[in-house]
């Protein structure tokens, strides 16, 4: 049952009073409903999976995200920009700089791909930029070059978009 009805089992442990492992399988059946292109569904579990954690965690700032790709799949991108958002406040709260750039370089894509400032789009890949290259992680820091390049070569300014990349 945990395998192909996690949802079931997430109300009998969440009404058992175990919380964390509710959580754990409304995650799980968000992540089903992901793959099974079942995108509103996804998203109602991800939300239920929300609603049992109470810290900022990296489990809230990945369930954040997790809505943040059932949202981008349904077309709703000011939902995948608020998703976005809080899924950057957990992992900045829980201090996971990995994460941090990663939720960073998705807010800059997002808006260069669907429509948004690219000055936003600049700032958040920079923001990836700084902590890649803080980390040494040269692959978090190839995202964020090719993020900014992008964002500089809609706005026109390809000299500063061959020079980033």
């Amino acid at each position: 049952m945990a395998e192909t009805e996690p949802e079931v089992l997430a109300i009998h442990l969440a009404g058992a009073g175990d919380r964390a492992s509710a959580a754990e399988c409304w995650q799980k059946a968000g992540h089903i409903n992901l793959r099974n292109s079942a995108y509103r569904e996804a998203i109602g579990a991800f939300k239920n999976a929300l609603g049992l954690m109470s810290e900022p965690t990296k489990a809230r700032a990945d369930t954040n995200r997790a809505i943040a790709s059932a949202y981008f799949a349904a077309g709703d991108h000011k939902s995948v920009r608020d998703r976005l958002e809080h899924a950057a406040t957990d992992a900045e709260a829980a201090g996971d700089q990995v994460m941090m750039a990663e939720i960073a370089m998705q807010q800059g894509h997002d808006l260069i791909q669907y429509g948004g400032s690219m000055t936003e789009a600049i700032r958040f890949s920079e923001r990836a930029l700084d902590i890649a290259t803080r980390l040494d992680d040269e692959a978090l820091a190839y995202g964020a070059r090719f993020s900014i390049g992008q964002a500089y070569w809609i706005t026109g300014h390809f000299a500063e978009g061959i020079r980033v990349l």
